[in-house]
């Protein structure tokens, strides 16, 4: 191997770090300019995360949970329909920011390095930048965008991830707080599980989305008022979860809490384990998210501790460590409720 085509090969992968780098602190820095916050930033080696009021910035080279780089940001309480439309938009902006910000970058600094600056590695980096900002517009970022701007489930789903899910502070449960979601719940519609490959069509796709996230908030809040068409979907889907073979990311979380919300909001427990047991067969080819929702399963099914359950929570942005912590606490909560019933009832017959 030659020392030049070694040179190459260097600056490929150094350029293709620093523009993943850029192309990340694009959406970062459209977000700040819109009024987002941000949840958490990931661009190989860098991490960059909201704690208790200040960023933090940390150094990881871990390649375990690498994803090619992503911001999430942490939406405020949206108000009303209005205001669902202004933030939808703020979206989609940072959604576009990264690779228009790439591709004017590469375009700029290859002009600059033709007629300036002759060097190979600016031309290889404005290459790299160049390719980034196409990829992901056409697979990646520019998709979001069109799915948010052409898609009112997928638009709701994630207004409701970014507003709850990933939310670093607990959400007051108050009339302004709920339009969000009661807003997901009127776009709910019955899954069509006539067709046996219908995980694979999008709109269920979105749907299963939805429903999810409308579970985990009602979990998250100790809220139990849905949608007529969750409660549907959660029972057909038991019904017909034996004829699916494979269980894909979207309906193997849709799975498990709805398992969740057998245990702690029907007291189902048992029929919450004959669910569990046809699911665990898939579980040992999951990514690590995947395999921490597996054994946070198991905790609500009594499988494994409750220090097992925190030990196994992956150390990723990805997974909000404060909503975890709330469910295991809805969790703990809905027993010492039961236990306090039952003795009532035990003294009274006595």
């Amino acid at each position: 191997m030659s020392l030049a085509f070694l040179n190459i090969i260097i600056y490929i992968i150094i350029s293709f770090l620093l523009a993943n780098i850029i192309h990340e602190l694009f959406h970062f820095f459209a977000l700040k300019l819109i009024g987002l916050d941000l949840y958490c930033l990931d661009a190989y080696p860098i991490k960059i995360y909201k704690n208790e009021g200040k960023y933090n910035i940390k150094i990881d080279i871990n390649l375990k949970e690498y994803m090619p780089g992503f911001v999430l940001p942490e939406v405020s309480m949206v108000r009303n329909e209005t205001d669902f439309n202004i933030k939808k938009n703020k979206i989609i902006f940072v959604a576009l920011a990264g690779s228009v910000g790439s591709l004017v970058l590469g375009s700029v600094v290859i002009l600059i390095q033709n007629y300036y600056i002759p060097n190979l590695f600016i031309e290889v980096f404005a290459i790299m930048s160049i390719i980034i900002g196409i990829l992901t517009l056409l697979f990646s970022d520019g998709i979001m965008a069109y799915r948010m701007y052409n898609g009112k489930v997928f638009a709701v789903s994630t207004l409701l991830y970014f507003n709850n899910i990933l939310s670093n502070q607990k959400q007051d449960i108050n009339e302004q707080n709920l339009f969000i979601y009661k807003y997901a719940n009127d776009v709910c519609e019955e899954l069509n599980m006539e067709d046996k490959f219908f995980y694979n069509i999008s709109h269920n796709k979105n749907q299963i989305n939805l429903q999810t996230y409308i579970l985990y908030f009602a979990l998250i809040n100790n809220f139990n008022d849905f949608s007529i068409n969750i409660i549907k979907n959660m029972d057909k889907f038991i019904e017909n979860l034996p004829k699916i073979k494979y269980l894909n990311g979207n309906l193997f979380e849709y799975i498990n809490v709805i398992i969740i919300h057998m245990v702690i909001e029907e007291n189902k427990l048992e029929e919450a384990k004959k669910i569990f047991e046809l699911i665990r067969i898939s579980s040992t080819k999951r990514s690590f998210y995947q395999k921490y929702i597996i054994n946070r399963t198991k905790y609500f099914l009594g499988e494994i501790s409750y220090s097992d359950a925190l030990r196994s929570m992956p150390k990723t942005f990805l997974v909000n460590h404060r909503v975890e912590r709330v469910l295991f606490e809805q969790f703990i909560n809905s027993k010492k409720r039961r236990d306090k019933y039952y003795l009532e009832n035990f003294k009274k017959r006595k």
